[in-house]
């Protein structure tokens, strides 16, 4: 492990329920450094089960988006039933633009 230190630099945190961090309180998630210089650190959907190797920063009714090693956005499609009652193609369509347009709007800020 190596340590780097940045100095003067804003760090954006993207939280998932917390409005704040408190002193001696860990999150887990992945931080990045953008093509501009701007850091950013968003904090992982709180896990089921053990540290997954792709973080996930999103989670919504019809889509989760995991966060890659190399810093690409995976979206991931939840488990669709077809034959549910009541399914119509359309409301899925329009969960599923507005989850991403939600998505998006929070973690391209």
């Amino acid at each position: 492990m190596n340590k780097i230190s940045f100095s003067q630099v804003q760090l954006n945190c993207y939280l998932q329920r917390a409005t704040e961090i408190n002193t001696n309180e860990c999150h887990q998630g992945v931080i990045s450094k953008d093509s501009s210089g701007l850091f950013r650190f968003e904090e992982r959907v709180t896990p089921e089960r053990g540290w997954d190797r792709n973080p996930k920063i999103y989670e919504g009714q019809f889509i989760n988006i995991t966060r890659q090693r190399d810093g690409r956005m995976k979206l991931n499609f939840k488990l669709l039933n077809t034959d549910a009652p009541g399914f119509k193609p359309s409301d899925f369509a329009y969960g599923v633009y507005a989850e991403l347009t939600d998505a998006f709007h929070l973690l391209t800020l």
